[in-house]
């Protein structure tokens, strides 16, 4: 027998737990049945020998012309019967899970987009009636306020004897009077009125301190500039001042004209009655309705058809072609060769003599 058949039998007699070789034999060629004590391993192994003997002795009973050897056939043994179907094999254990991989790097910040155009301001609207008084609020948990409401009038409750308001820039006060008891204390040191120049002061000119001329027409220009009309009275009115205690005519809240005035300057006024009807509507009307029912009468400021609302306006004492004219009071004036002086000025002390200003107490 070759060395490597002989190999193979020992490891086939291993597996199937036989050392013997003649007890393997009878198993490949199934004169001897497997043992019970052989698992169903070694007896599919058994089975499958004993067929691959019943093969190989059909081969051999071919002849070269391709036909069967009947006397051979007749004198051979018989045909075993198929072995049983060996068993499933074991399902093979499922592989690890893989290893998750690392979080990636947060991507950069892209840059900013540019800053879009700024939107067309609107059309203000015009100022409404007056609404109904609200309801009293609740009392605060730290006392009582110093002020209440009292038809339409906020009133003090308690006497206050010092107040101060602090504002850096402009405290203003939307009222048409301001009423005291007793005196306006400033440090400003003349009483002004606003005057437009006669050219206008385009070019934004600093003329601080100078002495001004009343032109025909009711405007102001200097003593060096050209009459604005014939045979115009050179009469000295006041100042150009910067530090002033009360400025009239600055109109700083709205255009002059906004509203229809009288010729004394008067705001004409318009009366409406505003009520609610059956369905629950507000109605505001000129005409007055029936007796039976509540309204309120409300009266509002006649616009002029003339203004504009979507003009912005700009307080005449920050525009260039009017100017503060000191009318009474004390202040610095800048005297040229050719000014002329009120009589009922008084020449005070020299502030600066190579510029000639000095103070002048204007009465």
């Amino acid at each position: 027998m070759d060395v490597n058949v002989d190999k193979f039998a020992a490891a086939i007699g291993q597996i199937m737990g036989v050392n013997d070789p003649s007890e393997l034999a009878g198993l490949f060629t199934g004169q001897q049945p497997p043992s019970s004590d052989m698992n169903d391993v070694q007896k599919t192994i058994a089975s499958v020998c004993r067929l691959m003997s019943i093969i190989f002795k059909a081969s051999k009973n071919v002849g070269s012309d391709g036909n069967v050897d009947v006397e051979n056939n007749n004198s051979g043994g018989f045909q075993g019967q198929q072995g049983p179907q060996g068993p499933q094999g074991r399902q093979g254990t499922p592989g690890r899970q893989g290893v998750q991989g690392e979080k990636g790097v947060q991507g950069e910040q892209g840059p900013q987009g540019d800053e879009g155009p700024q939107g067309i301001q609107g059309i203000q609207g015009e100022q409404g009636p007056r609404g109904f008084p609200g309801a009293d609020g609740l009392r605060g948990n730290d006392g009582e306020s110093f002020f209440k409401l009292e038809d339409g009038i906020v009133k003090n409750i308690h006497n206050i004897s010092d107040m101060e308001i602090t504002s850096f820039n402009n405290l203003s006060f939307n009222s048409n009077n301001i009423v005291t008891n007793g005196t306006q204390i400033c440090n400003g040191n003349c009483e002004s009125h606003m005057f437009e120049w006669a050219d206008g002061n385009k070019s934004n000119e600093n003329r601080d301190g100078r002495i001004v001329y009343l032109t025909n027409d009711g405007k102001i220009r200097l003593i060096e500039q050209e009459d604005s009309g014939v045979g115009e009275k050179l009469q000295p009115i006041g100042v150009v001042s910067v530090n002033n205690g009360v400025v009239y005519n600055s109109h700083p809240m709205y255009w002059n004209n906004k509203y229809v005035c009288d010729d004394y300057g008067n705001i004409k006024t318009k009366t409406t009655y505003r009520y609610t009807n059956k369905k629950g509507i507000v109605i505001q009307s000129v005409r007055r309705p029936s007796k039976n029912t509540k309204y309120e009468i409300v009266v509002t400021k006649e616009l002029n058809p003339e203004f504009n609302s979507e003009m912005d306006y700009e307080n005449r004492y920050d525009r260039p072609e009017w100017s503060s004219i000191a009318l009474r009071g004390n202040v610095p004036v800048k005297i040229l060769a050719s000014d002329e002086l009120d009589d009922r000025w008084i020449l005070t002390n020299m502030l600066n003599e190579t510029e000639n200003i000095r103070n002048v107490f204007i009465r």
